[in-house]
């Protein structure tokens, strides 16, 4: 580290091109700004953790993306190797894997996530037929959706799927700021609109293509997954009983035609009261780490990883 603790040297080892690749909190390297300090002057927002697409959706409890590309790294994963979210929530994870060139495959319970994620990480594939505010958007914003039986339909649809998020936030700023929904439907698709189209520009600038990403509603106590079929897992759990997911988002999963006291029978960490409630979270959660250890593959870099910890078999769950 130098002295004011805001820069370093390295030794004769480092690949300074790697590291203008696929770092995640290095700035510069050699006076030049790394591909990832690039992407992050593409935003809209504020925020520095919203860049690109990240702003999408106001959505409670989840990760920095520059910690995803940290462990990432950390994992040593590959462009072409298969990253997993069993809880992807709001797409972080598969956004930043696909900006890697990691196959990026997001499950979550949620439509609504799903849906997110959808949007956030593929969109960008479809700027030529999303571009147009046409007649479908109009209809939108007029007519309250019951898509709950048709929903896995309307999200292998890009520009539903990407009208139809952008109704998500308008209700979203309605219930939770008092803002006018019609206004803001519109303000909100122009915005995801031009975010987009920085995500491109800033991918054309660096030289990278992201990888579409794979979204499906599943569950993550039984992943529609072979065995030994995903080179790492990098994911946000539930927060325990701390964060009641339906609720919190409970505006737009009614605005997608859900019943409330049905879907939370679904979620993990929101079921039954008191201790029961704590209990169900936990055997829920080992039923999820057992089948994360099912699939993630377990192969010579994961056995030499085991050996030095000081354990050369595979953990159990």
């Amino acid at each position: 580290m130098t002295s004011d603790f805001r820069g370093f040297t390295a030794n004769g080892k480092t690949d300074p091109e790697l590291v203008k690749r696929r770092s995640a909190y290095v700035a510069k390297i050699d006076g030049e700004l790394t591909n990832y300090a690039r992407l992050t002057k593409k935003n809209i927002t504020r925020a520095f953790n919203q860049y690109i697409t990240h702003w999408f959706y106001p959505y409670k409890g989840k990760f920095h993306p520059q910690m995803v590309r940290g462990l990432a790294n950390i994992m040593r994963l590959k462009a072409g190797e298969t990253l997993l979210d069993p809880f992807s929530g709001s797409g972080t994870a598969v956004v930043e894997g696909a900006l890697l060139g990691l196959k990026t495959i997001g499950y979550d319970i949620s439509p609504l996530c799903v849906l997110i994620g959808k949007v956030k990480a593929n969109a960008v594939h479809h700027l030529k037929k999303i571009a147009p505010e046409g007649e479908s958007f109009s209809l939108l914003c007029e007519v309250p959706p019951t898509w709950n039986e048709n929903i896995a339909k309307k999200l292998s649809d890009p520009v539903e799927s990407f009208d139809l998020l952008a109704h998500m936030i308008a209700r979203s700023d309605e219930a939770r700021r008092g803002q006018d929904f019609a206004a803001k439907v519109h303000v909100n698709r122009e915005k995801m609109l031009k975010s987009l189209q920085l995500m491109k520009e800033g991918c054309e600038e660096i030289g990278i293509r992201p990888v579409p990403a794979r979204l499906e509603i599943a569950d993550a106590r039984s992943l529609p997954l072979k065995d030994g079929s995903v080179d790492g897992i990098i994911t946000s759990p539930p927060y325990s009983i701390a964060l009641n997911y339906v609720e919190n988002d409970a505006h737009s999963l009614e605005a997608l035609g859900y019943d409330l006291t049905h879907i939370k029978d679904e979620f993990i960490g929101v079921r039954a009261t008191g201790r029961k409630r704590f209990d169900l979270y936990e055997d829920d959660m080992g039923r999820a780490y057992a089948e994360m250890a099912r699939v993630l593959k377990f192969g010579p870099r994961q056995q030499k990883q085991w050996v030095n910890s000081g354990s050369g078999r595979r953990p159990s769950v």
